[in-house]
């Protein structure tokens, strides 16, 4: 089964080439704490840190770990805690560094999601 530490290894895999080893990293921290195994969204907010610096959680969860493309479960922790999408692995990175700058907003991605409620990026608009 995958583990945290394979979604951190397949988001990176899907890097864009900068020519800049730094920028071939994608920036989060990682709790691996099986306590939290089968936690809910609700309880994963009552559980982050009144300090905690983030506005948004990545969680691999067992729908994650199931599913072919391996959904990460993405949660507004700042405009509207608790709402959720998910997203293929992929794509973290350019949601984790565009709600860091607040470059874009939790809506430009949770708005494109498929009909399954998974974001796998922008729709191509170039016809």
């Amino acid at each position: 089964m995958l583990q945290a530490f394979d979604f951190i290894k397949m988001a990176n895999a899907h890097l864009p080439d900068t020519g800049d080893i730094g920028d071939k990293m994608i920036v989060v921290e990682i709790l691996d704490d099986s306590q939290f195994s089968g936690t809910n969204v609700e309880q994963l907010l009552k559980d982050v840190p009144s300090e905690f610096p983030h506005t948004f959680l990545f969680v691999f969860d067992q729908t994650s770990a199931s599913q072919p493309d391996h959904p990460i479960l993405v949660i507004d922790l700042f405009d509207q805690p608790g709402r959720t999408f998910r997203a293929i692995p992929s794509e973290i990175h350019w949601i984790e560094s565009n709600l860091s700058i607040s470059n874009m907003d939790w809506e430009d991605f949770a708005d494109c999601v498929d009909e399954d409620g998974v974001f796998r990026g922008f729709p191509d608009t170039a016809e």
